[in-house]
């Protein structure tokens, strides 16, 4: 019997989480470079990077600020990677792909990496993986890295200056976890990846019991279990629970593509319906934000089905409101798609 190695980067090798988590991070910051990279992009977060470059500043460290133009695309990496002569490490502090920026980064300059997310729409700032887009912002492939970051500082004071729909995003983005995991990995022999798959069911129920406290009181004890579930917990199970999300991205549609098609089956997407549409919790949780949906749904011009161009579709079943009988029900009449993203047909 041949011997099978697995590999695995599961977490960044120190993770600082909580009230004033920047203030008790500089020691090891300090510890860790003397000149790092300061990476941002957003106008929105600039104030706050200041005043971490000051802070870091005050310790004798001798922070470069660059800024990326756009997501995180080569066309940035590049022009960032010639700034950052004679740094000693990448701090990377903002949203998701501002830490996807920093980690490649610092992944291609053999430098070590800080991750301060401001915001807790993603699990970015822990996992070992970076996304590329293009200029555009276009999706185009991933990246694995060799390792998580070497320290992740997950500031709670900083994280709830974020506007209330990055962390509504960050929810839908960590319950997505257990719905690419259940398909991706559900059926694996591997003990650790079954563990981690039902690490992603658990986590998906504290998010439906907490997230809709979370969003209505920012100081509340169920902001920072959502807070740290989404930006932390949900980087916990990437590596191993969903090896094949990107297989559930969903897929371009143009008119050049009129035979686009739901990139799930219906018999795994019944299951997550089933599951997931039956908690009314996750409605409210977009009511609380005040948000509405921003993404219209188009017709394939061969099938003529309800295509959403920047979500996940899914089949589910609806019940006719005049038909009870089962028959009736398990009809092809029955059938709808659904964006999962805002619930609409």
């Amino acid at each position: 019997m041949g011997r099978s190695i697995s590999s695995h980067s599961i977490a960044p090798a120190s993770v600082l989480r909580g009230d004033g988590a920047w203030d008790e991070a500089l020691p090891q910051i300090k510890f860790l470079c003397s000149r790092p990279l300061v990476l941002g992009r957003s106008a929105s977060t600039a104030d706050q990077r200041q005043c971490l470059v000051s802070d870091l500043l005050a310790h004798g460290l001798q922070p470069l600020q660059a800024q990326l133009q756009f997501d995180c695309c080569e066309q940035d990496l590049q022009r960032v990677a010639a700034e950052a002569q004679g740094c000693d490490a990448v701090l990377a502090a903002g949203g998701g792909k501002v830490l996807d920026a920093g980690k490649l980064l610092a992944h291609r300059l053999s430098l070590p990496c800080i991750t301060v997310p401001l915001s807790a729409s993603t699990c970015a700032g822990w996992t070992a993986l970076s996304n590329i887009y293009s200029p555009q912002g276009a999706f185009e492939g991933d990246v694995a890295l060799d390792r998580c970051p070497d320290l992740l500082v997950f500031d709670h004071c900083l994280v709830r200056q974020a506007p209330p729909r990055t962390l509504a995003s960050g929810v839908a983005d960590a319950l997505a976890k257990w719905y690419e995991a259940s398909v991706s990995s559900g059926d694996s022999s591997d003990g650790l990846v079954q563990q981690a798959v039902q690490m992603a069911r658990v986590l998906r129920d504290q998010l439906l019991i907490d997230s809709l406290t979370a969003l209505k009181d920012p100081d509340s004890e169920a902001w920072v279990r959502t807070a740290e579930a989404c930006a932390l917990t949900a980087g916990v199970m990437g590596d191993w629970a969903v090896p094949v999300a990107a297989l559930l991205r969903p897929m371009p549609f143009t008119t050049a593509s009129p035979s686009w098609r739901p990139v799930t089956t219906f018999s795994m997407a019944r299951r997550w319906a089933s599951e997931f549409l039956c908690s009314f919790a996750w409605r409210n949780v977009w009511a609380a934000t005040g948000l509405q949906a921003r993404h219209t749904a188009s017709c394939c011009r061969c099938c003529g089905s309800l295509v959403c161009p920047s979500a996940l579709m899914i089949w589910v079943w609806r019940r006719p409101a005049s038909v009870s009988c089962r028959r009736c029900v398990a009809s092809p009449a029955a059938r709808v798609p659904i964006c999962i993203i805002c619930l609409s047909l």
